[in-house]
Parts: structure tokens; C-alpha cells; sequence
């Protein structure tokens, strides 16, 4: 299970860059837009430790290439979901009920119990889009949490 998830998350994104980054660097520009997950550095749901350490990774990776290429006229950033309502987001869901059942409720409160609000796959897409744009071009190695406001930093 973990192979598959680093296969998915990290060395897809990986491979990825790896052929678009040269396209853009004859180009002098462009800009990367990873997809993580806030789970990366918030892991709110106890069954989904793989995927939240490939959201970690990912981050970091794109932090990395961020750093790399700055230079060269490229940006890479990363967009982090919270809760975003669909099929996915309610197998992980049941997954941790399951995993508290069998744990006697011993398991912290799922993520549900803190969020403001669920949000939809276009909020994601809206944040992706503007990381990508013109308007984001002095944005760079940063990770943005899309998450209706359930992390709690400042």
C-alpha cells in the first residue's frame, strides 16, 4: 500500500516535472502547481499515514525544485486540500470509524469534528489557478492550505 501511494503522490509528480521543466526552462518561465494534501503536515486521519507522509514528500520535493530553479525563471508551488467532499474523502472516513471500533475509540477525533466547512473540488481548482498564473509570479516554495480555515496555526 505504501508503494502505491508513493507511486501515485511523489514519483508520478516526479516524473511529471521531469519532462515538463526542461519545456519550460527553453522558455525562461513556468510554473509548477503540485497537489498535496493538508494531511502532509496535519495528519488528521489515523488510517491514512502513507498518504499523508507521500503529501509530505511531495511537499518537500516541491519546495526543492523551487529552490533549484528560481534562478532559471521557473516557480513550484504546492496546493494543500483540507476536507474536500467526495468519494475518496468518505473511504478515508470510513476507514477511521473502522479503526476507532477496533480501537475501542481510543483514536483522536477525526478531522470532521474541527472543520469550518467541507469544501468542493473547485475551491482547490481556483487556488491551483491562481498558483499558476501571472498574477502568483512573486509566489514561490510555498505550500498553500485550502482548508475553510480547520488548521489550526495563525
Amino acid at each position: 500500500a505504501w508503494r502505491a501511494v508513493y507511486e501515485a503522490k511523489l514519483f508520478a509528480y516526479a516524473r511529471t516535472m521531469r519532462a515538463a521543466i526542461p519545456h519550460m526552462l527553453r522558455q525562461q518561465r513556468g510554473a509548477i502547481v503540485n497537489i498535496s494534501g493538508n494531511g502532509g503536515r496535519y495528519p488528521h486521519f489515523p488510517s491514512h499515514i502513507a498518504g499523508s507522509s507521500g503529501n509530505a514528500a511531495v511537499d518537500l520535493m516541491t519546495k526543492a525544485v523551487s529552490d533549484l530553479y528560481v534562478d532559471q525563471g521557473l516557480r513550484a508551488n504546492c496546493v494543500a486540500p483540507g476536507a474536500i467532499r467526495s468519494p475518496r474523502l468518505d473511504s478515508i472516513s470510513g476507514a477511521d470509524e473502522a479503526l476507532k471500533k477496533a480501537a475501542n475509540g481510543k483514536v483522536a477525533a477525526d478531522v470532521f469534528e474541527k472543520q469550518r466547512r467541507t469544501g468542493a473540488p473547485g475551491d482547490i481548482a481556483q487556488a491551483t489557478l491562481f498558483l499558476a498564473s501571472d498574477r502568483a509570479k512573486h509566489i514561490n516554495g510555498i505550500v498553500l492550505t485550502v482548508d475553510g480555515g480547520a488548521t489550526p496555526t495563525v
